[in-house]
């Protein structure tokens, strides 16, 4: 979990996460990740994500190698409305249990970004 401000200049366009990661030994198969938002205004002991979105991204074939996965999100429900200037929290996992999740070993997150789309 992040925490961040919605920048001043951010024109309520939503916004695309952009994950960097890297398997520690696999060299082939996918991740499943997800993001979910959740708008700084509500209780940060209880949990009210806004729903994930999530993306599927294959491997790189060399292990170490690291790996960009984007994920976007529309501004309103998807972003549970943060407003400029707001805080906010960004949560992001990998769905191991989803059947798309076929990479075995770890999957490294090295750096997120968040881009206005």
């Amino acid at each position: 979990v992040f925490v961040g401000i919605m920048p001043k200049h951010y024109s309520s366009g939503g916004v695309t996460i952009y994950l960097t990661w890297m398997a520690s030994t696999a060299t082939s198969g996918n991740v499943v990740w997800e993001t979910s938002i959740e708008r700084g205004n509500t209780d940060l002991d209880a949990d009210s994500f806004a729903t994930g979105n999530n993306a599927t991204a294959a491997a790189n074939g060399t292990s170490g190698i690291v790996t960009q996965t984007s994920i976007a999100h529309t501004h309103g429900a998807q972003m549970d409305s943060v407003a400029v200037g707001e805080m906010f929290r960004l949560r992001v996992q990998r769905l191991g249990a989803n059947g798309s999740d076929t990479m075995t070993g770890d999957a490294e997150l090295v750096l997120v970004e968040m881009r206005e789309t």
